[in-house]
């Protein structure tokens, strides 16, 4: 139940999910909205950039975190 619950209703911590870049801009409004999700992308088919996109994910939210409450 407090799975569902998670799921049916929005978020405002931010949320962040490593994906190809071959989304539908209307597929990711739909997470992006709902649970606040930020993507990091990658070109379909080289995940290379996956360990940098880490990286850039490590910064921004030691930087979210450095923000007065």
């Amino acid at each position: 139940m407090l799975e569902t619950t998670s799921i049916a209703a929005p978020s405002q911590h931010p949320h962040y999910a490593i994906v190809e870049d071959r989304w539908h801009p209307a597929v990711e409004r739909v997470p992006a909205k709902t649970y606040n999700m930020n993507f990091l992308k990658f070109e379909a088919g080289k995940c290379e950039r996956v360990n940098a996109a880490l990286e850039e994910l490590h910064i921004v939210v030691q930087e979210r975190r450095a923000l007065p409450s």
